[in-house]
């Protein structure tokens, strides 16, 4: 125990600012002199020219308050505390709960303080005073020390708040240096004195000169900070802040009632051809048939002959036109879905056919929403030719046979020459709508805009696709041929 009355006090403030920095700190020395009660004041300062980097405002305040009574008691030991304050983006002006700790390394380290407390921040800012929770009495503020901070969440864990921030001066712990005695009984109230005689009055003096106004005395040294005041009522509620980043995406919602059964899809390509039987038995021979009727030694070669009247613009005699085949073609114009219905594409087969000097009637292969191919077109027994000759079906029911291919695609036009690409159609391989949406047939080919739909077939194929090419439609503003069928 110290018996002395001589007492010292260290006053240290230490500011930091952002960015690029040189620090400087005052130190203020109170001594009470021994059986007296003036104090002496002495200010001494210390600056460090090394720069410093911090990425945010950091305002550390440390304070040891002297506190002392002038009589013969000390007073107990002072309460250390540490100012503490940091900005923080994101942290606004609400309420949180905040763990505070002291460690003995940049990153990792050793715990060597903490306590919890909940906090208001203002403008992102935490300021509080370190110390009124827990005690910092027994942290060795001799070596470097960081200060780091973690907000609590809801379900109790923590959140590390920015970096921690290293400290940079060295705080002192201050102490009485005796402790203070019982206080002592009171006394007893001494007796009233006598009153004694009032003496003569002497003579009024002359009213003195007025005296010179006293220079300015020097400003009075700060004073410790006080205690923290009371919390102040509520204020207002502000005006509404700006809208806050779009949340993030909330869960999936419950599935939805099945949608409508959508159209059909194309025709899928044809599967590749299954392997070979095995050969079976020979059957037994069977009876003779009846002689048949004598041959022609002279070859038939009635298509050639009819073509030769239709590519003249010239109508086949009697005596072979129901034996002469029909003429098909694919246009070599190209046209967007508007064909002016079925009714227009076929004036469109009939105007190519007569400009070809072809002779006939001629409508287009293409089903409506409501009206097949199939019902528009006659059903010929006779084969199907290309203008060049060459064979694409032997009548109507091998055309319209699957899985029976073409024997030639429709890819020659009305004057004989190869056309590639695709033609309207909206038709199965056996004549029927694929669709019957007006959506997907250009409005039964009034529409020349997207969107719209309209179902085309390949001119290049053999097999179904022909008619119905796999994939999804083409969009009504796109150009494509038409197939023209003789009647």
């Amino acid at each position: 125990m110290h018996t002395s009355h001589d007492f010292t006090a260290l006053y240290t403030i230490l500011s930091f600012k952002t960015e690029s920095l040189t620090w400087k700190s005052s130190y203020y020395i109170l001594t009470k002199a021994k059986g007296g009660n003036g104090v002496i004041v002495r200010e001494n300062h210390a600056e460090g020219g090394k720069k410093m980097k911090a990425k945010r405002l950091i305002t550390i305040v440390l304070v040891g308050v002297v506190f002392w009574l002038i009589s013969s008691a000390w007073s107990e030991p002072i309460k250390p505390l540490m100012y503490y304050s940091k900005v923080e983006k994101g942290l606004g002006n609400k309420t949180h709960t905040f763990r505070f700790s002291l460690w003995d390394a940049e990153t990792g380290g050793n715990l060597l303080w903490e306590e919890e407390k909940p906090l208001r921040t203002k403008k992102s800012t935490i300021s509080t005073v370190l110390g009124d929770v827990n005690s910092i009495e027994g942290v060795d503020f001799s070596q470097q020390l960081w200060v780091q901070v973690e907000e609590k969440q809801k379900d109790g864990s923590y959140v590390l708040v920015g970096e921690r921030d290293a400290l940079g001066v060295v705080p002192y712990a201050l102490w009485a240096m005796s402790p203070a005695g019982p206080e002592g009984p009171k006394g007893d109230k001494g007796d009233k004195g006598d009153t004694g005689a009032q003496g003569p009055g002497g003579p009024k003096g002359d009213t003195g000169a007025t005296g010179a106004q006293g220079a300015q005395g020097p400003v009075g040294a700060t004073g410790p900070i006080g205690a923290p005041g009371s919390q102040g009522a509520t204020g207002p509620i502000g005006p509404q802040g700006p809208m806050g980043l779009t949340g993030a995406q909330g869960p999936a919602g419950p599935s939805g009632a099945t949608g409508l059964t959508g159209p059909q899809g194309v025709q899928g390509l044809q599967g590749a051809a299954g392997p070979t039987g095995s050969t079976g038995l020979t059957g037994a021979t069977g009876p003779a048939g009846p002689p048949g009727p004598a041959g022609s030694d002279a070859p038939n070669h009635t298509n050639e002959l009819c073509l030769l009247y239709k590519i003249s613009g010239k109508t086949p005699p009697a005596s072979i036109s129901s034996l002469c085949p029909k003429i098909v073609f694919v246009t070599s114009a190209t046209y967007d879905g508007d064909l002016g219905g079925l009714s227009g594409a076929d004036a469109k087969c009939q105007a190519l056919a007569q400009g070809a000097g072809l002779s006939g009637t001629y409508k287009a292969w293409l089903s409506d929403s409501v009206t097949s191919a199939s019902s528009r077109l006659t059903h010929a027994s006779v084969p199907y030719i290309l203008v060049n000759g060459d064979v694409v079906a032997t009548d109507w029911t091998n055309l319209l046979a699957p899985p029976t291919d073409l024997l030639h695609p429709i890819s020659i036009d009305e004057i004989g020459v190869a056309v590639g690409g695709d033609a309207w159609t909206n038709s199965t391989a056996s004549g029927q709508p694929i669709y019957v949406e007006l959506y997907y047939t250009c409005t039964d080919w009034w529409n020349s805009l997207n969107p719209g739909y309209g179902s085309v077939g390949s001119a290049h194929s053999t097999w179904p696709a022909w008619t119905q090419a796999v994939g999804f439609p083409a969009d009504c503003a796109s150009n494509n041929h038409l197939y023209c069928f003789e009647q």
